[in-house]
């Protein structure tokens, strides 16, 4: 009985039963996103590349950063960093923007956070060609490091996701969630190794790498990249329960909302 809860609990957090609409609603997002625009899809590859850029001018010759192959580096932790944050901030209103649909037709409230988790992966696809080109510029080339790289994206695709689906249903009882939720991604950015080594980081201010979720994602993705090592067990092994943990939250606060959300919004 408690296996087939959890199974069906997790089925409805993922939509399992509703693949079909799911794959409409990230179809739909993809053509909403790009209505109207000359470039179209194109600005999957223009706006990782262009923040790219910046940082890149800013930190090495600016700041004077000495780090091997910097913009390969900078690539690696923008195009992912993009992707959690679009998860998250389309997440966040996904299912307030939603309600019409809600009001209408009985569906897992969990589907528009992940159809826009999936939409943001799909752009994040889209991105990688930059990375790669810049990689053959630099002749960075693919060690066995690479076998963690669907690991930390599935692990940075849950993250992003739980975080998401909690804001989304948080957002429906408190609307001041979003300039809160855009502060913290903005202080998260910082605390978080997209644009800097984990070298840089004062031995005092070591101990939040445990406390950062995401952390080695982007330390390990930049090892990975830059061909200088792949993630320690042990890391690993935080990055999952990090992982596990935001599901957990995330699937919980669900559960306990999933059969009032429609009445509150």
């Amino acid at each position: 009985m408690g296996g087939s809860f959890l199974g069906s609990l997790f089925g409805d957090v993922f939509c399992i039963n509703h693949k079909f609409a799911l794959f409409n609603f990230v179809s739909r997002n993809l053509k909403l996103k790009y209505r109207k625009s000359i470039l179209g899809i194109l600005w999957t590859i223009l706006i990782p590349a262009f923040s790219a850029a910046i940082y890149f001018l800013v930190f090495q010759y600016v700041m004077k950063v000495q780090i091997p192959n910097y913009l390969v580096f900078i690539l690696s932790g923008v195009i992912p960093w993009t992707f959690f944050q679009a998860t998250i901030t389309g997440g966040l209103e996904s299912i307030v923007g939603n309600h019409f649909i809600l009001n209408k037709v009985p569906i897992n409230v969990s589907i528009f956070p992940l159809s826009e988790a999936f939409t943001a992966a799909i752009n994040m696809v889209l991105a990688l060609p930059v990375l790669l080109v810049v990689m053959v510029a630099y002749s960075v080339w693919p060690t066995l490091g690479w076998f963690q790289i669907p690991l930390l994206c599935v692990a940075l695709f849950i993250q992003a996701y739980s975080i998401g689906l909690t804001s989304a249903i948080l957002f429906v009882h408190l609307r001041d969630l979003r300039p809160i939720m855009s502060v913290i991604l903005q202080v998260w950015f910082y605390l978080t190794p997209v644009v800097y080594s984990e070298s840089m980081v004062p031995s005092q201010m070591q101990f939040i790498k445990i406390l950062n979720p995401v952390w080695f994602v982007f330390s390990g993705l930049h090892k990975i990249t830059g061909g200088t090592g792949y993630l320690q067990a042990q890391e690993l092994l935080i990055l999952m329960a990090w992982t596990a943990l935001l599901f957990l939250i995330a699937t919980m606060v669900y559960r306990f909302n999933r059969k009032s959300l429609v009445e509150r919004l």
